[in-house]
This record gives C-alpha cells, sequence and structure tokens, in this order.
C-alpha cells in the first residue's frame, strides 16, 4: 500500500491549500467569545443561537444571551455564554 506524503505545518498555522480553498477558522476564547474568519454570511439568530454559513457548510452556536459583537468582511465575532458549537 502506497502512503501519502503528509507535510506537518509545525506552527499549526494555516497552509496555503487552507487558504486558497477560504477553509473556516474558528477561534474560541473561554466559554463567552467566538470568532469566525472566512464565513458567507449569517443565516439566522437570536439570543440561543446563531447559524453561521461557511464554504464547508453551516457553524451553529446555541447558548444564551448570545450577541453580535462585530462583523467585517473577514469575520464575525459573536458574545455571550456559549454552551454549543455545532458543523452541520
Amino acid at each position: 500500500m502506497k502512503k501519502k506524503n503528509r507535510s506537518v505545518n509545525p506552527d499549526n498555522s494555516l497552509s496555503v491549500q487552507d487558504i486558497l480553498r477560504e477553509l473556516p477558522k474558528t477561534e474560541i476564547i473561554g466559554k463567552n467569545e467566538i470568532y469566525i474568519e472566512n464565513f458567507r454570511g449569517i443565516l439566522d439568530y437570536d439570543e440561543q443561537s446563531f447559524k453561521i454559513n461557511t464554504r464547508s457548510g453551516i457553524i451553529k452556536i446555541d447558548g444564551s444571551k448570545l450577541a453580535l459583537d462585530f462583523v467585517t468582511d473577514e469575520g464575525v465575532c459573536l458574545k455571550g455564554n456559549i454552551i454549543r458549537i455545532e458543523f452541520i
């Protein structure tokens, strides 16, 4: 069986292939903040749930007192009591 040649990025940064495919990058800070880069839009939201559209699918964030902190062309930041993050 032939082994695939895989390169490992020692500093855990995004590879060129990840950037070219525009994969979402998710940064979670404690239980109260999440930042998602490379998103396509906000599909649905209220204080208990946000659905964020990305190139690789939908990211659903459940919690309480969720609020949009800021949105830029590159990313979206949510704050509140985050209970669950689901990749749909």
